[in-house]
C-alpha cells in the first residue's frame, strides 16, 4: 500500500474519530446544563458516530501491530465476514438491538468508503463454483455486500437473494 493511500485512510480515520468526540462533547455539555436538558437524539448521534468510528479505530490499532496494508485487508475481510454472518438483533433490549444495528451500519459504511483503496491486483481472478467472483456484490440479510473471500461466501450462498458484478454495481452508484 502506498504512502498516499495510507495518508488518506489515516485522514478518514481522524475525521471519523473527531466526529465521535464532537458528538460525545455535545452530549456531555447538554448533560451538564440543567436548563438545556438532554435532546433524545443526542445519545443516538453519539452511538452512530461511535459505530462509524469503530472500524477506523480498529484499523489504526491493527496497523500498529502489522503492516498498514495487511491490517487494512485483514480488517475488510473480518468486517465483511461479520456482516455476512450476522442476523437481526435478538435481544429483548431495544437499545442493544439498535446499537448492534448501528455497529453493522458502521461496518458497511467503512467497507463502502474504503472499497476504492482495496488492492485488487494481487488477488487471483478466480470464480466460485456458484458463479461468484471476487469483487462481485451479493444481497444477503437485506443489504448488499462485496465478495471479498470466495471460501467464506460459500456459507451464505443459500441466503443470497440477488447478485451483481462489479461493473453492474459501479453503473448503479451515483457519480459525485
Amino acid at each position: 500500500m502506498n504512502a498516499n493511500t495510507i495518508q488518506v485512510l489515516t485522514s478518514l480515520a481522524e475525521k471519523a474519530i473527531a466526529r465521535e468526540m464532537a458528538a460525545r462533547q455535545a452530549l456531555a455539555e447538554s448533560l451538564a446544563d440543567q436548563k438545556q436538558g438532554v435532546e433524545p437524539s443526542a445519545m443516538r448521534r453519539v452511538a452512530e458516530a461511535a459505530a462509524n468510528a469503530l472500524p477506523y479505530r480498529m484499523l489504526l490499532e491493527d496497523a500498529d501491530a502489522v503492516d498498514f496494508g495487511k491490517a487494512f485487508t485483514t480488517l475488510r475481510k473480518r468486517l465483511a465476514s461479520r456482516i455476512l454472518h450476522s442476523g437481526p438483533g435478538s435481544s429483548s433490549c431495544a437499545y442493544t438491538n439498535e446499537a448492534e444495528r448501528l455497529e453493522y451500519a458502521g461496518y458497511r459504511a467503512f467497507l463502502d468508503a474504503t472499497q476504492a483503496f482495496e488492492e485488487t491486483e494481487d488477488k487471483p481472478a478466480k470464480t466460485h463454483e456458484h458463479g461468484l467472483s471476487l469483487g462481485d456484490w451479493v444481497h444477503v440479510h437485506g443489504a448488499w455486500h462485496p465478495v471479498l473471500d470466495l471460501e467464506e461466501i460459500q456459507a451464505v450462498v443459500p441466503f443470497i437473494t440477488a447478485r451483481m458484478t462489479v461493473a453492474e454495481m459501479q453503473a448503479r452508484m451515483p457519480r459525485p
